[in-house]
């Protein structure tokens, strides 16, 4: 009989440190590989119980998620060893693929995958988007399964109108759970799971949101840091955070909770952005070199924190600090609100109007399309064009001045 483990594929090392969880089939002298899908880190697999580690904070999907598929390679050996006798340990692992592709046309087996593999790589945040996202087509749908040959555009539009009536939602989420489920579809694609004309996204266009992101003017900004808060209170940090964000192309709210006195190298920032995984260095600006002697002790410890938001013995792992993360978010913006009323500014004042203004005043001062894309960390100028886009609108207004004025 076929002998079949769960083995850490620590041969190829990924850049986030995780390594692809395999199964193993080892039949007559020869052993074959089936990826998972799966990644954790050498730490967190235990190699003698062939399992994730307790520690990690989803060992228990995906564990069993592991079992579920030595259970069908299971099952598929003593098929093979019922019917053919004489098989290879090859045979078990190419069944166990075109079992899967067989079978996954359920969109919903799909999307349950993704979700594991988010908890895989400790991805809290998009895994609970999913799950809300393929809860609303399961409810929509009333099916315990959905094939994907059946999601046509028809079947999209009237989703689509379920969506706005059934669950009052707005364009923008419409538009986002509609994108969730066009990313499983494309995935299929990619793994031959369907042909690529059973695609219905390439007839169906999904209907973007008018963006109207706000953001201040350098007048405005002037009149934040010009405000006279007492030092140490809430409002007082949130101000200073607000200013350290801007002054820093835009630093989002996890990278400067996180940001620690290690990532100040000289006249620079130096951090990892924690959305995309990628290094950013940001040289610091007198404005916030300011706001940093606020905080700098005399003896600066490199491991404690810049900003006090978290805890400094807080893990660096995503599900760990996430809920901390969100709380001190909203509590910073409730004080931007605050500050918006003391400086006068008429809009809705949000922590992440730093960084839509920062891109703006990059993009009045003339900055390129290709520096301003770097500043801002995007790794596609297209993203950068796309987060412009509901700035143009004022300097179309000069644009049409000077050619008719």
């Amino acid at each position: 009989m076929a002998t079949i483990t769960a083995v850490l594929w620590t041969y190829q090392v990924n850049p986030d440190g995780t390594s692809s969880i395999r199964i193993r089939v080892a039949e007559g002298g020869e052993t074959s590989y089936r990826s998972t899908g799966l990644r954790v880190k050498k730490s967190e697999w235990n190699s003698n119980k062939a399992e994730v580690r307790r520690s990690h904070p989803n060992a228990a999907i995906l564990n069993a998620s592991v079992s579920k598929l030595i259970s069908e390679a299971e099952g598929i050996a003593l098929e093979l060893q019922t019917k053919e006798g004489l098989f290879e340990a090859k045979d078990i692992t190419e069944r166990l693929v075109r079992g899967k592709r067989t079978s996954s046309d359920d969109i919903f087996k799909l999307a349950d995958s993704r979700i594991a593999e988010f908890h895989s790589t400790d991805s809290p945040h998009p895994a609970r988007r999913y799950r809300s996202v393929f809860n609303k087509l399961r409810e929509y749908h009333g099916a315990s399964d959905l094939p994907l040959t059946r999601i046509t555009p028809a079947f999209l539009r009237a989703y689509e109108g379920f969506l706005y009536q059934h669950c009052k939602n707005s364009q923008s989420t419409v538009a986002s759970d509609m994108k969730a489920i066009r990313a499983i579809v494309k995935r299929a694609v990619r793994n031959n799971e369907i042909k690529p004309e059973d695609d219905a996204f390439l007839w169906y266009s999904i209907r973007e949101p008018r963006s109207t992101s706000e953001r201040l003017s350098m007048e405005e900004i002037s009149r934040i840091e010009q405000l006279q808060l007492e030092k140490g209170s809430r409002v007082w940090h949130a101000k200073n955070c607000f200013l350290f964000s801007f002054y820093t192309a835009g630093m989002r709210f996890t990278d400067l909770c996180k940001l620690t006195w290690t990532c100040e190298r000289g006249d620079h920032v130096v951090y990892t952005m924690q959305k995309s995984g990628r290094r950013k260095q940001i040289r610091l600006v007198p404005q916030a070199k300011e706001i940093l002697r606020h905080y700098r002790p005399e003896h600066p410890d490199p491991a404690r924190r810049v900003f006090p938001l978290i805890a400094d013995e807080l893990d660096e792992g995503k599900s760990n600090l996430m809920r901390p993360i969100s709380s001190q978010n909203a509590m910073v913006n409730r004080n931007l609100k605050k500050i918006a009323r003391l400086a006068g500014i008429d809009i809705r004042l949000t922590f992440h109007t730093a960084r839509h203004s920062f891109a703006d005043y990059m993009r009045r001062s003339n900055s390129s399309l290709y520096d301003i894309s770097k500043a801002m960390g995007h790794s596609d100028l297209k993203i950068t064009e796309r987060y412009l886009a509901s700035f143009d609108e004022s300097g179309l207004d000069k644009e049409m001045d000077r050619i008719f004025g």
